[in-house]
Parts: structure tokens; sequence; C-alpha cells
């Protein structure tokens, strides 16, 4: 859970767009894409406060329109009865096709299962697997940092002072900080 003593949202959100970014190495996940599984248990109001409509806007638009992920569902699971009504106030900047991918679940796993086969979840989430255990998910960031370290040299493309594709406006404000764009399937 998110200690908010020690993390910002900022942090906290850059930690899970440099997850993704380590799953695109897999190749499998770049074809197949991903299926979330968020766990809030523990989630409270004072986490929710530290989060706004505009931070809410450029973590979507980063995570929707940069990230050249396909998020096949996005499934919640122990949230509180408070963050479908919170998640409300996010859900207009989702593109169409994520709206509908999105699942609350709340304390009931069994409706999880009817997305997600029991054969491949934990035993934390009713499924056959081992207890849930990200030791070398861990050590596999870890590895990465060097890589992360390079890549954060690139930098932000300079704004834009009308409309264009990259989602500007006429006074040069970009949400996204320059980064939303399209991205295509490739044809073989």
């Amino acid at each position: 859970m998110w200690d908010l003593n020690k993390y910002s949202a900022t942090e906290c959100i850059r930690a899970i767009l440099m997850c993704m970014e380590q799953m695109l190495e897999d190749e499998e996940t770049q074809v197949n894409g991903i299926v979330f599984l968020g766990d809030y248990e523990g989630l409270s109001m004072s986490h929710l406060s530290k989060l706004g409509p505009t931070f809410g806007k450029r973590t979507i638009d980063a995570m929707q329109n940069a990230m050249p992920m396909r998020i096949k569902e996005s499934h919640y699971v122990n949230e509180p009865k408070f963050f479908e009504t919170a998640f409300g106030l996010f859900k207009p900047f989702l593109n169409e096709k994520l709206k509908k991918r999105v699942i609350f679940h709340g304390e009931d796993i069994g409706n999880l299962h009817k997305y997600v086969s029991s054969s491949i979840l934990p035993s934390d989430y009713g499924g056959s697997k081992p207890p849930f255990d990200n030791s070398s998910w861990v050590k596999e960031m870890l590895a990465a940092e060097e890589a992360f370290k390079a890549n954060n040299e690139f930098g932000l493309p300079p704004k834009r002072k009308s409309i264009d594709a990259l989602g500007g406006n006429k006074e040069g404000k970009d949400a996204s900080g320059g980064l939303v764009g399209a991205f295509r399937k490739l044809e073989d």
C-alpha cells in the first residue's frame, strides 16, 4: 500500500509507468497486451486527496496515449465503497474502449474469476498459484536501473503553439507533456 509519509503521488505514478515500460520489453506483452489487477485494500480518502483532476488527466493521458501497451482489462479488487464514485471523477478522461474494460469487484473474488481464470491467479485471490511474491520482479526492475536512467536523458518535445496531433491547444498547453500520440497496429 502507498505510504503517504514516504512517497508522493508523482513518485507512485512514475513507478507504475516504469513497470509498464519494463513489461513492454517482453515481446509477448507487446503482442498480447496485459490484464491489470489492482488490489486497493487499505485505500483511504487521504490517498485520494493527493490526486486531483489535472493530475488524473495527465496520468491517464500518459498511460492510454503515450504508452504503446494494450490494456485488455482493468480489474479492481478490495476497493473501498467510495472508490468507484471517486473513480467517476477520472472516468471522463478514459477513452471509450478503456471505459468498457474497467471492472470493479470489491471483495467478491468469485466475480473476478468470471474474467480471470483462477488457474493463473495467486492463492491470495482464490487462485491455484502460490501466494503473491514480487521479489523476482523487484530484482528485474533494479537490474534495469541503468536503462531507465539512459531513457530519462531524452527529455520531452517542445510544447506546440497550436492544436496538433500531440493533443496541444492554442495556448501551447499540453496536459500530457508532449507525449500523446497515435500508436498504430503493425501489419505483417
